[in-house]
């Protein structure tokens, strides 16, 4: 994003060390968690597990995340009764992030086994994944207590609901 700024800002911030020059000549500005610019920020969260780690409690959902990031991605975006939006809510995590941080929220997916997967985690909850190797498995479920649900409504269009009519009616 160096066109951001003006030349001579982009001088400035090269002399003072705050510019990388990627192999194809762009500058891109350096950007540190602290004043002491010894700990570089980066878009790598170590502090949270994929989804389908065996100690976290999952819907089973290919592209499903983790449960406590989206709790910290919802609570740093958002505040107590706000309106979260997921217009791609796959397994629901950011629904049942939304849902125990005391946000409303609208979920959207076209995909039936998307909603499918939604409403079984806000209606059912979540399992662990289990130690395949050992055969340990487990079927707690880990529920979300329903006045979170603030008013769980599904809304289905015509051509999904006339496709999967019985499917749908099946899962409330």
């Amino acid at each position: 994003k160096h066109w951001q700024y003006t030349p001579e800002k982009l001088d400035a911030l090269d002399e003072a060390g705050e510019i990388h020059w990627s192999k194809t000549g762009n500058p891109r500005r350096k950007v540190y968690l602290t004043d002491d610019k010894k700990l570089p920020y980066n878009d790598y969260w170590a502090d949270f597990r994929d989804a389908h780690h065996q100690s976290v409690k999952i819907t089973g959902y290919p592209t499903e995340k983790n449960l406590h990031m989206l709790k910290m991605i919802v609570a740093a975006s958002s505040n107590p009764n706000s309106l979260v939006l997921d217009p791609f809510c796959g397994s629901g995590t950011t629904l049942q992030a939304s849902a125990e941080l005391g946000r409303q929220w609208i979920g959207m997916d076209q995909s039936f086994t998307a909603m499918k997967y939604s409403i079984s985690r806000l209606t059912k909850g979540t399992k662990e994944m289990g130690d395949y190797v050992l055969s340990k498995q487990t079927s707690q479920l880990d529920l979300i207590e329903i006045e979170n649900l603030h008013n769980f409504r599904l809304l289905a269009d015509k051509d999904v609901y006339v496709e999967y009519q019985e499917q749908v009616d099946n899962l409330l």
